[in-house]
C-alpha cells in the first residue's frame, strides 16, 4: 500500500479487501503446513507400509506432480472461468477433496498396514499431493482482485511474511506434528483444509467479479517463460536456506555459533519475514518487475559469494541472503499478474508454483538421500 506522510489514507484502506486478503492467506498457511505434515512422516510412512526401497520412486513422482499439477490446473481453472463458473467454485472443489483425501489417509494410518491398506497407501499418497495442487494456484489468482494494482505489491508481501514466519518456526512445528502422531496430524490437517475453505468461500463471495476491477496485465500476449524462470528463482532460493545450509555450515562453520543449524535456517526466513513489508511499501513504489530484477540479481550474487567466498564474506552474503529472498517472494505474484493476460490468470499463478517446485525437486534429486 501506499504511503502518505507515513499515515495509510481511509482511501487505500477502503481499496483493498482484507478480510478476503486474509482468508487467502490461510490458505496458503494451511497448504504449507500440509506439506510440512507430509515430508515429516513420508520417510516413516514408506518404511512402514513396506516401499522403503521404492523412496526414491516416490521422489521422483512427488517432483513430476509437484511440478505438472499447478499449470494444469491453473489451464482447466481459466477454461472453466471462461464458461462463467465462479472462481470460488473452482477452489472449494479442489479444498474439499483435499479434506476428504487428508481424513481417508488419516483412517488409514489408524488401521493395520497390511493387505489392501498397504496398497492403497501409495494411491492415497498421489491422489492427496494432486488435491493440494487443485485449489491453491485458483485461490491465489484472486489475488489481484483484492487491491488496486498500485497497491499489489505492498498487499502481497503479507503473503511473503506469514510464510517466511510459518517457514522460520518449521522446527517447532515439526516437533509439534510428530508429537501428534501420523493419524492424528492428517486429520487435524483436514480439518484446517476445511476451516481454511471455509473461510476462503464466505469471504470471496465478497469480491467484485473480474469484469469490474481494472485489469493488472500489460498487453495482450502471456510471459509463461519469464514467469517460469521467476519460480525457479524463487525455489533455488528456498533450496539454498533449506537444504543446503547444513553443508553450508559443514563447509564454513556456524552461521550463528551455538544456535542449532536447524534454528539457523530458520532464522533466515525469520529475516525474509520481517523484510517482506517494508519491500512491499518499496514495491508500490516501482514496478514489481524491478524489484524482482533487483532481488533475483542480487540473490545471485549473494549466492555465489556465500558458497564460493572467504569465510567471512560468505556469512555476510548468507545473512544478506534474505532481503534478496524476500523482493523475490514479495514480487512473485504481482509480477505473475503483469506478465500474463487476464485469461491466463491461474495458469501463471501455476507456472510460478510449478517453476519452485521444479528447482526443489531438480536439487532433491541431485543430493539423493
Amino acid at each position: 500500500m501506499m504511503r502518505k506522510r507515513g499515515r495509510l489514507s481511509s482511501e487505500s484502506c477502503a481499496s483493498i479487501h482484507w478480510p478476503q486478503v486474509f482468508s487467502l492467506i490461510g490458505v496458503d498457511v494451511v497448504a504449507l503446513l500440509s506439506w510440512m505434515a507430509y515430508n515429516e512422516y513420508q520417510s516413516r510412512l514408506l518404511d512402514r507400509f513396506g516401499y522403503a526401497s521404492y523412496s526414491i520412486v516416490f521422489t521422483v513422482l512427488q517432483v513430476l506432480i509437484l511440478v505438472v499439477t499447478p499449470p494444469l490446473a491453473g489451464h482447466v481453472a481459466d477454461r472453466l472461468l471462461a464458461r462463467g463458473t465462479a472462481r470460488w467454485a473452482v477452489v472449494n472443489l479442489g479444498i474439499s477433496l483435499a479434506a476428504m483425501i487428508f481424513m481417508a489417509t488419516a483412517l488409514a494410518l489408524a488401521l493395520p498396514t497390511t493387505g489392501w491398506i498397504a496398497w492403497l497407501f501409495p494411491m492415497l499418497v498421489v491422489l492427496w499431493m494432486v488435491a493440494m495442487n487443485i485449489f491453491h494456484a485458483p485461490a491465489l489468482s484472486l489475488l489481484e482482485l483484492c487491491a488496486p494494482p498500485p497497491r499489489l505489491t505492498g498487499v502481497a508481501a503479507a503473503f511473503a511474511a506469514f510464510a517466511g514466519l510459518v517457514n522460520a518456526l518449521e522446527p517447532s512445528i515439526s516437533t509439534l506434528i510428530d508429537a501428534l502422531g501420523a493419524p492424528l496430524s492428517f486429520a487435524a490437517g483436514g480439518l484446517c483444509v476445511l476451516a481454511a475453505g471455509y473461510g476462503f468461500v464466505r469471504a470471496s463471495r465478497g469480491l467484485p467479479q473480474i469484469a469490474d476491477v481494472e485489469s493488472v496485465s500489460a498487453g495482450d500476449s502471456s510471459r509463461f517463460g519469464m514467469v517460469l524462470l521467476l519460480g525457479a528463482a524463487l525455489g533455488f532460493g528456498e533450496v539454498l536456506m533449506n537444504d543446503l545450509m547444513p553443508r553450508w555450515i559443514s563447509r564454513m562453520g556456524d552461521l550463528l555459533p551455538g544456535i542449532d543449524p536447524v534454528w539457523q535456517s530458520s532464522a533466515l526466513y525469520g529475516i525474509s519475514a520481517l523484510a517482506a513489508w517494508p519491500l512491499g511499501q518499496l514495491g508500490d513504489r516501482v514496478r514489481p518487475g524491478r524489484l524482482a530484477g533487483w532481488g533475483g540479481l542480487t540473490g545471485v550474487l549473494l549466492a555465489m559469494a556465500a558458497w564460493f567466498g572467504p569465510v567471512h564474506w560468505a556469512s555476510l552474503a548468507l545473512a544478506l541472503f534474505p532481503f534478496a529472498y524476500a523482493a523475490l517472494a514479495v514480487a512473485a505474484l504481482p509480477v505473475v499478474f503483469h506478465s500474463v493476460t487476464r485469461r491466463h490468470k491461474t495458469l501463471g499463478v501455476g507456472l510460478l508454483f510449478s517453476g519452485v517446485e521444479l528447482a526443489d525437486g531438480l536439487v532433491r534429486l541431485a543430493m539423493g538421500p
